[in-house]
């Protein structure tokens, strides 16, 4: 939950991976879904590559603010059941969404459905792995306060498991990129505990909307303190991605209709 200006590092960090990925894909025009897009931001990046876009989120409040930071059009469905017709679309995004969704089978079953046969999809979410559970616990956060905090209702996947959970709707897939590593999660884990202490209940959502309202936060000394750190969290960045990975990226091409 690290915070520069008005933006989530981590959401930052991704934001730039996404962009260099989007140019190494070489994907341009057509008609694009950001599924799950929250507050937004992916949307802009696929709209600056020629795509129409179309950005769904469930939640209300999320919609409303990414209609402030994005263009494209805008539309409240639950992912598990898309009001859209089969392959309609040429391009999707759906990043750190899984997760958050119970049936994730039936989301896969609907994304899938609505993206063209040699349509190119990509996917994000944390991987299960021991290493990550403990380092997060010598920090005294345990699995249940985490998966709260930041509204998961699964720990994450292994890669078996989701390689196999895009085979079963048609999507051939590859890992291509990783968002972070120990010093990261370290870092987050020791802010976490520190929002546990003080406030307990809160929410990633509820600090980010918080913080995006509250001008206080930007006049504050914590706020420059955050600008300061802001390239140093950069370069653990860096250095993380020589370390295991925390959340990995997944290129998909529907290859067949379900």
């Amino acid at each position: 939950m690290l915070l520069v200006e008005d933006k989530v590092v981590s959401r930052w960090v991704k934001l730039r991976a996404f962009e260099r990925l989007l140019s190494r894909m070489n994907v341009r025009s057509g008609l694009a879904l950001d599924a799950g897009c929250g507050g937004g931001g992916w949307g802009n990046l696929l709209e600056e590559r020629g795509f129409l876009t179309v950005e769904v989120d469930i939640d209300r409040a999320q919609l409303i603010r990414a209609k402030r930071k994005c263009h494209g059009h805008f539309l409240r469905a639950d992912i598990t059941l898309l009001p859209f017709r089969q392959g309609v679309f040429d391009f999707l995004a759906c990043l750190d969404v899984l997760e958050h969704i119970y049936d994730d089978s039936a989301a896969l079953r609907e994304l899938a459905r609505c993206l063209r046969i040699g349509g190119k999809a990509i996917f994000s979410f944390p991987m299960r792995r021991r290493f990550f559970e403990i380092q997060r616990q010598l920090f005294g956060v345990d699995k249940d306060f985490y998966n709260s905090f930041y509204e998961h209702v699964r720990d994450g996947y292994l890669i078996e498991e989701a390689l196999d959970l895009f085979k079963r709707h048609g999507l051939d897939a590859t890992r291509t990129a990783g968002f972070f590593g120990p010093i990261i999660v370290g870092i987050d884990s020791l802010i976490l505990r520190i929002l546990r202490g003080r406030f307990p209940g809160i929410s990633r959502s509820s600090v980010e909307l918080l913080m995006e309202r509250s001008h206080l936060f930007t006049q504050s000394a914590l706020f420059h303190v955050y600008q300061k750190a802001f390239g140093l969290l950069m370069f653990a960045g860096f250095l993380d991605s020589f370390s295991p990975i925390h959340s990995e990226v997944f290129i998909t091409t529907k290859k067949r209709r379900i």
